[in-house]
């Protein structure tokens, strides 16, 4: 029992979380509108911290989590989850047996327009309540990267708050720039979905 936990803290706990800001990062090198954002609410809340320091601060960080979620939407690092249904189940006209294994690829409906207004198009501003109207089809539904009913993963609240805490931390002290072409980053199917090497400048802000 404890090695099952251990196990789970490590794969699912630390592995999935670092890729996931791997991914953010891909994605605030090409878009330093979105990095400068950053910036402005990690001054605004850690003023002259270099850090988060104080638990409650991290409720502040709406802008970060808006980027977090749209990146979990566009990159999740579970892109495919494997059920095991408990009893005779129909789906969409089709039958499946009781202990049948099913492949979800949950990020088919998470950039689709159908649920997301330009479902693969980069916007944070879709997870701000403010801009609702600029998004008008936002169905949360098709958006899992944490799974959903009782499978649910429970470390959803810890991952957050580990991406809000670094995430607010690089954008305090540096600027991001990348150094490998993002054309070059590609996207490498294993346990997680992760990104292959890539390498960035951080840049000391001033």
């Amino acid at each position: 029992e404890i090695k099952g936990n251990l196990l789970t803290l490590l794969m699912a706990g630390e592995d999935t979380t670092a890729h996931t800001l791997t991914w953010i990062i891909y994605y605030l090198i090409q878009h330093p509108e979105i990095q400068e954002k950053l910036k402005e609410e990690a001054d605004q809340i850690l003023g002259s911290d270099s850090y988060l320091k104080e638990y409650a601060q991290h409720a502040n960080f709406t802008y970060t989590e808006a980027v977090i979620n749209e990146v979990m939407r566009l990159k999740p690092v579970a892109p495919i989850i494997l059920i095991d249904p408990t009893q005779d189940i129909e789906i969409g006209g089709y039958q499946f047996k009781k202990g049948s294994k099913i492949v979800t690829i949950t990020r088919k409906g998470a950039v689709s327009n159908d649920y997301f207004t330009n479902g693969k198009e980069f916007n944070p501003e879709r997870w701000m309540k403010q801009s609702e109207s600029k998004c008008p089809v936002h169905n949360i539904d098709a958006y899992m990267p944490f799974g959903a009913g009782p499978r649910f993963c429970p470390g959803k609240n810890l991952a957050i708050l580990e991406m809000k805490m670094v995430l607010s931390t690089l954008t305090k002290n540096f600027i991001l720039e990348k150094a490998t072409p993002t054309t070059e980053i590609k996207e490498i199917m294993a346990f997680t979905m992760m990104a292959s090497e890539y390498k960035i400048r951080l840049k000391k802000r001033p």
